[in-house]
């Protein structure tokens, strides 16, 4: 909890103090976190459409009886509503929703973002500093900045509920937090100048940006695919 309040205090202390068991504990732990986040986010997703698609059906009904009085019999009532909602939930219950492979895909991005970090890191502080740097120092650095980010995903996601753009403000702040927290630990724990600082930092974000965008995309669009084939077996036969 002290890198959610204290975030760059925190972070230097963990640079500084902390051994391989913590670190190695820490990271799992940051891993296994990210990947129940994954299965959460996509639960949440499926549960929007599901809410989308009631509000639709609610929205149709009603402009169909603005235009012909009558011809959809009458407007949907609380209990057509829960009827639907409770058919609806039958057949979500029946689409085979690749949690665990959500779960193992999104614990993969993040030691994907970790290890991008690390490397990028470690050649940048190599290349632009006199001084060789100990790896595990700069793990240690590229494993704990990334820790408020972690912690803002989960705000960003509890904040979806109310607002979409809500959420992804929030996460936005966590980047940003995360951000800071690697300026001040390359600066003041890797002993690297502000100028160079600056290009790493941009390197670094530009990085991790691409590697996530890729892995999600990749993982996105088979996501959909396992679900579209499972959605479509379903409907072969359910009948409603």
């Amino acid at each position: 909890m002290k890198m959610l309040f204290k975030p760059v205090s925190g972070a230097k202390q963990f640079v500084q103090n902390s051994e391989k068991s913590s670190v190695i504990g820490l990271t799992i732990f940051l891993v296994i976190i990210q990947g129940i986040l994954g299965m959460w986010k996509v639960n949440q997703v499926i549960s929007t459409i599901q809410s989308i698609a009631l509000d639709l059906v609610q929205k149709i009904s009603n402009i169909a009886n603005l235009i012909i009085p009558g011809s959809s019999g009458k407007m949907l009532s609380t209990n057509d509503i829960m009827d639907l909602t409770g058919e609806m939930s039958k057949v979500r219950s029946l689409i085979n929703i690749p949690y665990g492979k959500v779960f193992l895909q999104n614990s993969a991005v993040f030691l994907c973002a970790i290890i991008t970090l690390f490397i990028i890191i470690y050649l940048g502080t190599t290349i632009l500093s006199k001084d060789k740097k100990d790896p595990f120092v700069v793990y240690k650095a590229s494993l704990i900045v990334l820790v408020p980010t972690l912690y803002f995903e989960i705000f960003s996601i509890l904040f979806s509920y109310v607002l979409f753009y809500i959420g992804a403000g929030v996460f936005l702040i966590g980047v940003i937090v995360s951000l800071a927290c690697l300026t001040v630990i390359i600066r003041e724990e890797l002993f690297v100048d502000e100028n160079h600082t600056v290009f790493i930092i941009a390197v670094s974000f530009l990085g991790i940006f691409i590697i996530v965008s890729m892995c999600m995309q990749k993982f996105l669009v088979s996501n959909i695919s396992d679900i579209i084939m499972s959605v479509t077996n379903v409907m072969k036969n359910v009948r409603f």
